[in-house]
């Protein structure tokens, strides 16, 4: 599971022609999200590997074992941002993702 919980961005994110942040406005677990101030032509970027790991002993589901969003969207836009998974930097497979709502 990745957190915004902590102070500090995750390692392994980063972001072009964006300002990336932690918000208390939004959350779905916990209560932080990250922020992603974006201008077109944006690229977020999370470097991590997306392996299944195991379920924790304890019971709760913080393991990753698919990929799974929230996009709390403050001003409808009529267009889509692209989902790419790359693997040793060629791309896999990739969707879009409309934000024209709020």
């Amino acid at each position: 599971l990745l957190s915004f919980e902590q102070p500090e961005l995750p390692a392994g994110l980063s972001a072009t022609k964006a300002t990336l942040g932690i918000s208390d406005q939004h959350n779905k677990d916990g209560t932080h999200s990250l922020r992603w101030t974006f201008d077109p032509g944006s690229v977020l970027t999370l470097q991590r590997d997306l392996k299944f790991e195991k379920k924790d002993p304890t019971g709760k589901d913080t393991y990753l074992s698919a990929f799974i969003d929230w996009v709390y969207n403050a001003k409808a836009q009529d267009t889509t941002i692209e989902f790419e998974f790359l693997k040793y930097g060629k791309k896999c497979t990739s969707f879009p993702y409309g934000i024209n709502y709020t």
